[in-house]
Parts: C-alpha cells; sequence; structure tokens
C-alpha cells in the first residue's frame, strides 16, 4: 500500500487480542507501540503479551525458515517495539493522580524487563512515548462531528451542551485545553513514527 499509494507510514489500530489476526498484522509491521491503561489488569496483560510476542517472532522464523526450496518469499517478522502509551487514566491539577502513578510506574518496569530486554527495540522505548489521560466527553462529539479531538472547536461544544448551545467562558476554556493537549501528545506519537 505504501508503494501503490505513496504513504510514508501506515497506521494499523489493533484490539487486544491474541488471535491470528494480531499476530500477523502486528509481525507484518516495521514497529510498533502498546497502549496500555495504569491498572493492575493492564500490567498483568503487558507481561503475558511479552512473552506472546516473542512466541509469535520465534515462530515466524521457524516457518519462514522452511520457504526457500519452495522459493516462497515472506516479510521479516522483527517488528520493533517504539515505546508504551499511557491512555485512560485521570488527572487532578494536570498531574496524574496518585493510583495511576503506581501502575504507570509498575507496568513501565515491566516493558523495560519483558519487552524492551528480550525484543527488537527502538531507543527511547523504556520510556513512555505519551500519556493520554481520560478526556471524557472529547472523543464521543469527535466521533460526532467527524474530526479528531484537536481539531474540536467551539461550535463542536454544541454536541456537548445539555441546551445544544455552543459553551463559552471557563467550560470552552477548558474544553479547548483538553484538545490542544491531546493533540500535543499525538505529536509526540508522530514524531517517534518520523523517526522510527
Amino acid at each position: 500500500m505504501i508503494q501503490k499509494y505513496g504513504f510514508d507510514h501506515i497506521l494499523v489500530d489493533l484490539g487486544p487480542s491474541s488471535g491470528a489476526i494480531t499476530n500477523l498484522a502486528l509481525l507484518s509491521c516495521d514497529s510498533y507501540f502498546i497502549p496500555v491503561t495504569p491498572d493492575r489488569f493492564c500490567a498483568q496483560a503487558v507481561d503475558a503479551l511479552a512473552r506472546l510476542i516473542k512466541v509469535w517472532i520465534e515462530r515466524h522464523e521457524k516457518t519462514i525458515s522452511t520457504f526457500p526450496p519452495f522459493g516462497i518469499s515472506s516479510f521479516p517478522g522483527e517488528p520493533v517495539f517504539l515505546g508504551a502509551i499511557s491512555q485512560n487514566f485521570k488527572a487532578y491539577a494536570g498531574r496524574t493522580r496518585r493510583p495511576y502513578q503506581y501502575w504507570e510506574a509498575e507496568i513501565l518496569e515491566i516493558v523495560r524487563d519483558r519487552i524492551v530486554a528480550e525484543l527488537p527495540s527502538g531507543s527511547g522505548s523504556e520510556e513512555y512515548v505519551a500519556t493520554i489521560r481520560d478526556f471524557g466527553g472529547l472523543a464521543p462529539v469527535a466521533h460526532i462531528v467527524g474530526k479528531a479531538i484537536f481539531d474540536l472547536n467551539r461550535e463542536d461544544t454544541k454536541f456537548a451542551s445539555a441546551e445544544g448551545a455552543a459553551w463559552q467562558g471557563v467550560a470552552l476554556e477548558s474544553w479547548l485545553t483538553r484538545a490542544a493537549e491531546y493533540g500535543a501528545e499525538i505529536e509526540k506519537i508522530a514524531k517517534v513514527v518520523g523517526n522510527g
């Protein structure tokens, strides 16, 4: 698709699954991110995912090693881990709430020990690439108006308003600030993709 359409990058958004489609899609990529939610269940899932990706890569290597006598080509199947993205956490006064900080640290330790240390990884992947907090009502409105969250404007707030009128004052300022914060985090991800 890159050759056919002249794309610079193709992003594949996969659901949290360990099935064949996820396996094939991940191994066919050059690189990947792991989005995480800072909680105990995600910490356990990241640990399991690290083991699973390692097995997928090993199986792929064994499988494609049998191809040459038949003249079959394949893709390398060694995606590079670019980093974790912390998402969907609560913040207060501009700072991540303490319980989420705890789980962010726990997950980052698992990422460093199980993914960065054992799998192909890019530089800087031992830290969070971006931290995207819970943006509440922004995402549903973005879906309604067909825009990215960072492109939302005052006119779009009427879809979040109980009265159907566009917001103003402090509510509007908070809305636009949160949309801009989201945009800044997406820029961080785009920079890593561009350099990766």
